[in-house]
């Protein structure tokens, strides 16, 4: 009896559906001779026949449900083999082992049921010979995705294996990278110093590398800002910052939003009213704003207090002394309760006031809006009066030791020097003019 070798098929690309008897353009499928399909007008499944196909070891470039399908069809396909005597076919059934299941060409087949079953020829005018089998390498098709972040580089974190054996996981260490940072899919991964690596339950050398597709999704920016109270709940662009931009990119915000209250508080909630982006030194295109997050904080406005008063020999600043408050918004009024004090009581334009217990209290505007972040007094000369009398002495000199001040603070006392005149010499009650003195 003649034995039949088994022979291999390495099918390098298959344009249409396998299997179809009326497909006519299966081209460039090389076996072992190796030799040429044209456009003949037959089957793929014909031509397997007609070559007498026992084993598809390795049909690159199908998807796993084509290659299945190949591999099935070869499985069941009539083997007349390359040691029939001329005109006879036979098919073969059943399945045998061999030794290991991992990589490796060569390998003894153990014939298990495999059983030659009748043909044109009778099965049992033969006997199966001895045979080898390879087990090439198994394809792993990688695919991964990663946030727009300016750079080509593709990290083994991003990717995930696909087409292992059921029950099988392996590792992938190192990295890649694609033709362009810019936002896109199916982009081809360049493998670089990635690798497969061993688990317990996958061994690397038994895979290889197959089909790559990398997406590029658009990295999705937040913004965020702060401004002083305002008294209004629109919020614009300006209010806020872009951020979680790659690397030093800029890109130009627009637009405006609103808050719920125009009150403070951090980190209130924008709603837009059409925030867009436009091109900086980034593309706006590998950003987008949907996804993001828009917060503002509304911070206390802060106030300037300032006032005046007449010298009273007191360094205390009430309340009811700072009665200009700078920078309030427009229509709003405070009260203010406590005191503070300066430095000296004696007279000076805006002296800074230590606040003490100075607090801000609520008007037609809520006093929590604000705060107080300086303020100044000034202290002014009080006027003193200044009155005497004397015998007639026929002159019109009133000398220094002739008058006595009144309207003095407290216990304090003053010098008076010098003279001034009067406006008549003949007697009378008379009280001179108040003099300021300083």
């Amino acid at each position: 009896m003649a034995s039949i070798p088994p022979q291999r098929l390495t099918v390098d690309k298959i344009v249409k559906d396998l299997l179809e008897p009326a497909t006519t353009s299966f081209y460039q499928v090389s076996i072992s001779d190796p030799r040429q399909l044209n456009e003949t007008g037959d089957s793929f499944g014909t031509y397997l026949r007609q070559q007498g196909i026992e084993t598809l070891f390795n049909a690159r470039g199908l998807d796993p449900i084509r290659r299945e399908k190949l591999q099935l069809f070869c499985s069941e396909t009539t083997l007349p083999g390359s040691n029939l005597a001329t005109g006879e076919s036979l098919s073969i059934s059943g399945s045998g082992t061999i030794s290991s299941a991992n990589v490796g060409t060569g390998k003894s087949v153990t014939t298990g049921t495999l059983s030659l079953q009748n043909g044109t020829g009778l099965a049992s005018n033969y006997t199966l010979g001895s045979g080898t089998f390879d087990v090439t390498q198994r394809w792993i098709n990688v695919t991964g995705n990663k946030s727009y972040d300016g750079s080509t580089s593709v990290t083994a974190g991003s990717l995930s294996l696909g087409n292992l054996v059921s029950g099988e996981s392996l590792t992938i260490s190192g990295s890649g990278s694609v033709s362009s940072s810019s936002v896109g899919s199916d982009k081809a991964i360049t493998l670089g110093t990635l690798a497969l690596g061993n688990t317990g339950s996958g061994t690397a050398s038994n895979y290889t590398f197959g089909n790559t597709s990398f997406e590029i999704t658009r990295r999705v920016l937040n913004a965020s800002g702060s401004r002083a109270y305002n008294g209004s709940t629109n919020v614009t662009s300006s209010d806020l910052t872009l951020n979680n931009l790659a690397g030093s990119e800029t890109i130009t915000f627009s637009g405006s939003g609103t808050i719920s209250s125009a009150e403070v508080e951090n980190n209130k909630s924008v709603t837009s009213d059409g925030f867009s982006i436009s091109n900086g030194s980034g593309a706006a295109s590998n950003y987008t704003l949907s996804g993001g997050s828009f917060t503002l904080s509304v911070t206390s406005r802060p106030l300037t207090l300032s006032g005046s008063r007449l010298y009273n020999g007191n360094t205390t600043v009430s309340n009811s002394d700072l009665n200009t408050f700078s920078n309030i918004v427009s229509g709003e009024t405070l009260g203010l309760s406590g005191s503070g004090s300066i430095s000296s009581a004696n007279t000076g334009n805006s002296k800074t006031v230590t606040l003490g217990t100075l607090a801000l209290q609520n008007g037609s505007g809520s006093a929590s809006n604000y705060s107080i972040s300086s303020a100044s007094l000034s202290v002014n000369p009080i006027a003193i009066s200044l009155s005497g009398s004397r015998t007639y002495d026929g002159s019109s000199l009133a000398s220094a030791s002739d008058l006595t001040i009144s309207g003095l603070i407290g216990s304090e006392t003053l010098v008076l020097s010098g003279a001034g005149t009067i406006t008549s010499v003949s007697y009378t009650h008379l009280t001179l003019p108040t003099k300021r003195i300083v």
